[in-house]
């Protein structure tokens, strides 16, 4: 079972508390016999604070009949987890499950207002997170919820954030296996774009997938840092539109021309930066010492899918893409193998 673990934090602030997503879908293929649950929760040392809210469906897409939803179950809480369970039979022929369960929590505290016609310097407030949400200055109280001012009662102001989450599940009892795992190997360096580099991907685990699709979806951690105020560049970021699909034996160049065959593996994956006149504009800020840490980029996480055998793509794999401009030097990197020129 995976969680997806988030820390909800306020724009400017370092601490923050964790809240959780989880779900789970099991399928006996043997009795058609179907189980699940999602559960959005909090951090027992704060949990008071939290609204919580969770949803689930299950999709069946049986062989040769259309897809339909079954076990849609809801559940909110306002200081406790909130969890939905389900169990049905779908059935023993051949068919794919997928789970979607999606997943809110809203946290609340209270700033303390003494004098309506007062700055900030006039807030006093209680922060039930361990955080400054506002960034202000004053008194930080920990514990008493119902702390009043002196003289007449200060004026509770609400403040509120709100996190959302979504997780996908599925399975299947098709005849389909797919990779445990998969590693990267350097094959060249772009002749278009000098400072991308591509990549092939090794699939290991299980019998040939000669011939099977590898999908990929990107999720950004971490943005363009080598932009800034006034630079002549948009920020740097890989397009949707980009988002590679490979077949699984045979390796494709950069111009669409077969390299060659290649047995469990794919590619080539390009990775790294198609603007050389831009690079060569942050090599010169990275020489004069405007980057402390001496490299600037973007960091990426690359989910990998492959086809399910004619049902739902089954995501095998994920891994890290880097890229980094340093003063002298590019270096593009994909799950553990980089790449320098």
């Amino acid at each position: 079972m995976r969680a997806l673990l988030v820390t909800l934090i306020a724009s400017g602030c370092l601490r923050g508390q964790n809240i959780y997503f989880y779900s789970d879908l099991q399928y006996d293929a043997s009795s058609g016999n179907a189980s699940m649950y999602a559960q959005t929760g909090a951090d027992y040392s704060s949990q008071y604070y939290y609204d919580v809210f969770v949803y689930m469906q299950l999709n069946v897409f049986p062989e040769g009949s259309s897809q339909y939803i079954t076990c849609q179950r809801s559940a909110s809480n306002g200081n406790a987890d909130a969890y939905v369970s389900c169990s049905v039979n779908v059935g023993t022929g051949t068919l794919d499950l997928e789970l979607i369960s999606s997943h809110e929590i809203t946290a609340t505290y209270y700033t303390y207002q003494f004098d309506p016609y007062c700055d900030w310097s006039c807030y006093y407030w209680h922060d039930a997170f361990r955080m400054s949400f506002l960034g202000i200055s004053g008194e930080v109280w920990e514990s008493n919820q119902s702390y009043f001012a002196p003289g007449p009662p200060a004026t509770p102001v609400p403040q509120r954030q709100t996190a959302t989450g979504q997780i996908v599940r599925r399975r299947s009892n098709r005849a389909c296996n797919f990779p445990a795992s998969e590693s990267s190997l350097f094959w060249q360096w772009s002749t278009w774009y000098p400072y991308a580099a591509g990549f092939v991907g090794l699939l290991q685990g299980g019998p040939s997938f000669t011939g099977r699709t590898v999908t990929e979806e990107l999720t950004q951690l971490l943005g363009d840092t080598c932009w800034h105020q006034g630079s002549p560049y948009a920020p740097m970021y890989i397009p949707y539109s980009s988002w590679g699909t490979w077949t699984v034996g045979t390796l494709i160049g950069e111009n669409g021309m077969v390299i060659g065959p290649s047995y469990n593996n794919y590619g080539l994956d390009f990775v790294g930066f198609t603007d050389a006149t831009q690079i060569g504009y942050y090599q010169q800020r990275l020489r004069a010492g405007y980057y402390p840490a001496g490299q600037c980029g973007l960091v990426y996480q690359q989910h990998m899918y492959m086809d399910g055998c004619g049902g739902l793509k089954q995501k095998y794999w994920i891994q890290g893409l880097e890229m980094y401009i340093r003063p002298y030097q590019v270096e593009a990197k994909r799950s553990s193998v980089s790449a320098t020129r």
